[in-house]
């Protein structure tokens, strides 16, 4: 008999404590970032999307998750999640930059 696929696990809460973030994507068109957004909520991450005009380059919309208190902290978080394939790639930046 075939073993029935284990359950995904659970992703931690999502840290909003400092001052960094984990940056997952930026992209000029709003709907797109949303879109992120609402897969990662689904997947029990807080994510938000935040507003950036860039001089020369226009209006882009980065999704961003938690407030970490250190780079150690966000980058741990982030791999979690890469591991659980809830995010691939990512940069670690500080909130409002």
């Amino acid at each position: 008999t075939p073993k029935p696929a284990a359950a995904p696990k659970p992703v931690p809460a999502t840290p909003n404590r400092g001052n960094l973030t984990i940056q997952i994507g930026s992209f000029t068109d709003a709907s797109i970032a949303s879109e992120k957004v609402s897969r990662l909520k689904a997947a029990g991450v807080d994510a938000r999307s935040v507003r950036a005009d860039i001089p020369g380059k226009g209006t882009w919309y980065r999704v961003q998750i938690g407030g970490f208190g250190s780079r150690e902290e966000a980058q741990s978080y982030a791999s979690g999640l890469s591991s659980k394939g809830v995010v691939q790639d990512f940069i670690v930046v500080t909130i409002g930059k």
